[in-house]
């Protein structure tokens, strides 16, 4: 059961939540195919989308730890470029991304820091935030009756 009072930033950053979720599952399927087993908890994102839609805490929390990893490795991956390295490699929504030019990398790292930025504004937000802490809330009904 979703919640229909949900703001819409809030169902902004639970799709994007679903949609690298989905990316995620899509590497590990394709990763089994090919005989190779892929743990990624990212997968866990597809989850964290519908509690996000049903104002779980925990899945809330979740979402934020994911966030908190997004902000320490960007910059990490940006200090490695700008030391001259010019290659890097990494995945992205599932994806390998190689052989692109320094600045095209740097570009994307920051935006998807940026939009990280954004989502954990938007679960931080005090009106946000009090939508999964209310007394009321989708999940204290479920579980108590």
């Amino acid at each position: 059961m979703i919640n229909h009072h949900i703001p819409k930033e809030l169902k902004i950053v639970a799709v994007l939540f679903l949609i690298s979720g989905i990316f995620t599952a899509i590497e590990i399927i394709i990763q089994l195919i090919h005989g190779h087993v892929n743990l990624n908890f990212d997968v866990l994102q597809i989850w964290v989308c519908f509690g996000l839609l049903r104002l779980s805490r925990g899945w809330r929390t979740l979402g934020l730890v994911f966030l908190w990893f997004d902000f320490i490795i960007a910059p990490f991956m940006l200090f490695h470029l700008l030391q001259g390295n010019r290659s890097l490699e990494f995945k992205m929504f599932g994806l390998q991304v190689h052989g692109l030019p320094s600045p095209v990398i740097i570009f994307i790292i920051l935006f998807f820091l940026f939009l990280s930025i954004w989502q954990y504004r938007v679960l931080t937000k005090p009106h946000i935030r009090r939508l999964f802490f209310a007394k009321n809330s989708f999940e204290d009904s479920y579980y108590n009756g």
